[in-house]
């Protein structure tokens, strides 16, 4: 392939990929929502 070709994603394999970026924020998170939701709803 010539040099000056180059490949993109484009459309929904394009907005998955941009959803991978904060997937590591989601789990993170994900597991001190639910602590604290927990800990709202047994709080005694």
């Amino acid at each position: 392939m010539p040099q000056n070709v180059q490949g993109a994603l484009q459309g929904t394999a394009a907005a998955f990929q941009d959803s991978l970026c904060n997937k590591h924020v989601l789990v993170l998170t994900a597991p001190v929502t639910v602590y604290l939701v927990l800990g709202v709803l047994y709080e005694s």
